[in-house]
């Protein structure tokens, strides 16, 4: 029993790894969130990774709602600010649901937190 579990979770683990190998390889549109402030310092998050090109997406975002709130944890924090952006595939006619929020690790939170604290500037990226 113990191997048959065994040899489960070594199938389970090559299956995650495969997965995550094929969705890189797909992936030809980068959507990348970057907020700064005026003294310079700036934090970029990969938001998420899409199989078509950058041409057929567009991207609806209401500036006068945009919020970002940051809710630390213990080991990392979240910040949500999707509830106002959203995104469209305008060749096939389908919205694409975009995370809801963003994981922060330790690192980035005093930077992040300093930055939200200020007047800043947020831009999305759109990578090829």
């Amino acid at each position: 029993m113990i191997l048959v579990s065994l040899l489960a979770l070594i199938l389970f683990l090559g299956g995650c790894l495969v997965y995550r190998r094929r969705r890189q390889a797909v992936a030809r549109t980068s959507i990348l969130l970057e907020l700064g402030a005026p003294n310079g310092k700036s934090v970029i998050f990969s938001v998420i990774d899409l199989p078509h090109p950058p041409s057929a997406y567009g991207i609806i975002i209401k500036t006068d709602e945009v919020h970002f709130n940051l809710v630390p944890s213990r080991w990392a924090a979240h910040m949500y600010y999707l509830s106002t952006i959203s995104m469209i595939n305008k060749l096939l006619h389908y919205g694409i649901r975009l995370p809801l929020h963003l994981s922060i690790n330790c690192t980035n939170f005093p930077t992040l937190q300093a930055i939200l604290t200020q007047p800043l500037y947020a831009t999305l990226h759109i990578l090829k």
